[in-house]
């Protein structure tokens, strides 16, 4: 019977835990990344030049600035980021400078964005990428970016009818404000065609 009881009220503690660790994102629900089916794709062949330079601030501009990818609840944007060593998947350093038309050394660019509408960025050296997050502050944590923990590898593909290079999957957690917040990255188009970038959404072009 003591043995029950403990177990019972171990069983709550972590429950309760569990409940006051909670975020407002969706963490794993399989919309993007290795649960929902969207084929990791290499950058070999990726073409470089797509979506660069002042054409990527002016399309970034008509991306963020578009009704479908407005922050639920009126939720404030914050632009925070990393540096990722992509051959060992680790974090080398924290927020980067924000800046599309600063190319210098840049071998590609890609985006991608969350189910809960953040936009990523990634400029690639590289092993070496810089990963830009213009993310929505929903659980009020502001931008103090502490950590970044990798859970997938970067992949990206070149979608035949987006002017930008596309983010296939790329998911990681991120402590901001001593919150951990999931962010699962897929391509810009992963829930319908972008006006004026991908006419298309990515499943009609790429079919699964």
């Amino acid at each position: 019977m003591k043995t029950l009881r403990l177990t019972l009220i171990f069983a709550l503690v972590a429950l309760v835990s569990s409940c006051g660790n909670k975020n407002n994102r969706t963490y794993g629900d399989g919309y993007y990344g290795t649960n929902g089916g969207i084929p990791p794709v290499g950058v070999t062949g990726i073409d470089p030049t797509a979506g660069e330079g002042a054409p990527l601030a002016q399309k970034y501009a008509s991306i963020i600035s578009q009704p479908q990818f407005a922050c639920s609840n009126g939720a404030r944007r914050f632009r925070i980021g990393f540096t990722l060593d992509d051959s060992t998947g680790t974090v080398v350093g924290l927020n980067p400078a924000w800046d599309l038309n600063n190319l210098a050394g840049v071998k590609g660019v890609y985006i991608g964005k969350t189910p809960e509408n953040d936009i990523v960025i990634v400029k690639e050296f590289g092993n070496i990428k810089d990963v830009l997050i213009d993310y929505c502050d929903l659980d009020q944590r502001g931008n103090q970016l502490s950590g970044v923990q990798i859970n997938s590898y970067f992949s990206a593909s070149k979608v035949t009818s987006c002017s930008v290079n596309q983010i296939s999957e790329l998911i990681f957690d991120a402590t901001i404000g001593g919150m951990q917040i999931p962010f699962w990255v897929g391509p810009i188009n992963a829930t319908g065609a972008v006006n004026g970038v991908c006419p298309t959404d990515f499943n009609n072009d790429y079919p699964l």
